[in-house]
């Protein structure tokens, strides 16, 4: 592994490099990219800028209830107190995290030895940091790439659990368990898929260290019951558990017929994702699966590699986490879609390790490094270029500096303390960074009873109106800021729109 490559980096040495600078890129792409921040992002940001203020109930969605798994937004909140707070700022976290989850993979994963040449590396790499679906999950506010890294170190330690049996690793593999499922249950998808593909092809072995399954389920009942404490200490239990569960058409029949009170407002999230079986094998999975043109293409390319393996009876030439691998980037979508959930931002847990066994098996099929090197750059940028991945680039915006015009106008309009503003959340870092006193309200979601400001387009002037009374106050840009006149209390726009 230390010897050079035709007199040239070494693969460890690639690996850190290519990591660095394809970060660097990034970073860079984050200031010429426009801040198209979505409430999604907004909300996490302003959650947990609240929380580094000494406040928890965040003001995006006019003072909304926190109920989702809080270590993000912790972090988050220790990195604002450091850093200060800002889009870019906000934005870095996923940034590190994604750098952090490349280097998991080509230095940790089966001891740093599943790329055999420089060009796999870059290739790699290439993939990695700019697919469409990828660069978006690191360049936004969620905690889906908080949810990457942990998940890669998770596979990582319990993979060395297994072989190894060490405490060092089986304690970092329960700390990366808990720390999980106090992110997101997509990642505890992901690790145990990934720990039932591992167990399933090592059974024999595997099956001898069962007692590190008990101490996977310990921590990560841990884990929630600690983040449930927290977040039942700010009032918010009910409505953490609801966000955990309220995909389940089972608890919430059960909640109802119990008559929790508050319960009901998770019907919605019912309707969407409480499917049948066969509706989640069919309707959910083409949501789910032809949305990420990258994976299919990747997998399409994974099963034309892997079947020429075993063909060529290759596929016990591979060590036992290549095949795992292999096997997971194929059972892993069709996981989430049982599981009654696979939107977008999920489908990183499909594309990693399918861009990850696409390498494995590009390298098995083509050993020699002459020949390797050109196959599998054309192989690469083919893959980038048909798989849409180019597009990423289309997000570099050079003219953003008169987007920052039409928002540092919004200075003359003097808003004041506790006013609920109607915006895009695009604005939300630069008004939030002047006046953290404002409530940000989404499209018909929580107006406050108190003065307002409204900043719209005119496509949703019509719909405002015939909710509320406003008066015009001027133009800025291509929005109309509108005053909200009257007191209707809390009342939606959607609730308004029925009366």
């Amino acid at each position: 592994m230390a010897a050079r490559m035709n007199g040239g980096l070494t693969i460890r040495q690639t690996q850190w490099l290519t990591g660095s600078i394809m970060f660097v890129v990034c970073v860079l792409m984050l200031f010429f990219r426009p801040q198209e921040s979505w409430y999604d992002d907004a909300y996490w940001a302003d959650w947990a800028y609240r929380i580094s203020q000494g406040g928890f109930i965040t003001h995006v969605w006019g003072g909304d209830q926190p109920s989702y798994n809080p270590l993000y937004a912790w972090i988050l909140a220790g990195w604002y107190k450091v850093a200060g707070f800002s889009y870019i700022k906000a934005q870095l976290p996923n940034l590190i995290f994604a750098l952090l989850a490349f280097w998991v993979i080509c230095f940790r994963w089966e001891e740093g030895k599943l790329f055999s040449n420089v060009t796999s590396v870059i290739g790699f790499g290439f993939l990695y940091w700019f697919a469409d679906i990828l660069f978006w999950i690191f360049a936004n506010g969620r905690p889906n790439t908080l949810c990457i890294l942990l998940g890669v170190l998770s596979v990582d330690s319990f993979s060395r659990s297994m072989d190894k049996g060490r405490w060092q690793d089986i304690t970092s593999f329960a700390l990366w368990a808990a720390c999980m499922i106090a992110t997101s249950i997509e990642g505890v998808v992901f690790t145990a898929v990934m720990m039932i593909v591992m167990t399933a092809l090592n059974f024999k072995q595997y099956i001898q260290r069962w007692w590190i399954y008990i101490v996977y389920a310990v921590s990560s009942i841990t884990g929630f019951l600690l983040e449930l404490a927290y977040m039942t200490y700010h009032n918010c239990g009910l409505a953490f558990l609801r966000t955990q569960f309220g995909f389940s058409s089972t608890v919430n029949n059960l909640m109802q017929r119990l008559h929790i009170s508050g319960w009901e407002s998770s019907i919605g999230v019912v309707k969407q994702t409480g499917l049948t079986l066969t509706e989640r094998l069919t309707q959910t999975s083409l949501d789910g699966i032809i949305i990420n043109k990258e994976y299919i293409v990747g997998i399409i390319l994974v099963v034309c590699l892997l079947v020429t393996t075993i063909v060529r009876r290759q596929w016990k030439e591979l060590t036992r986490f290549e095949r795992s691998v292999i096997v997971a980037s194929v059972v892993m979508p069709w996981a989430y879609i049982l599981a009654g959930r696979y939107v977008s931002y999920y489908t990183w847990a499909a594309y990693i390790p399918c861009i990850v066994a696409l390498f494995i098996l590009m390298q098995q099929q083509v050993k020699h490094i002459k020949i390797a090197t050109p196959i599998l750059v054309v192989l690469s940028l083919s893959y980038f270029i048909f798989s849409g991945n180019h597009q990423t680039f289309k997000t570099i915006d050079l003219h953003r500096v008169a987007d920052q015009k039409n928002i540092s106008d919004i200075e003359q309009l003097q808003i004041g303390n506790d006013e609920a503003i109607y915006i895009p959340y695009a604005w939300y870092y630069y008004l939030t960074e002047r006046n953290n006193h404002l409530y940000f309200l989404g499209s018909g979601r929580y107006v406050k009873a108190m003065k307002r400001m409204v900043l719209t387009t005119e496509e949703e002037i019509q719909n405002w109106q015939k909710a509320f009374e406003l008066e015009y106050i001027q133009d800025i840009g291509n929005r109309k800021v509108y005053r909200v006149l009257g007191d209707y209390g809390n009342n939606t726009l959607k609730d308004t729109e029925k009366q």
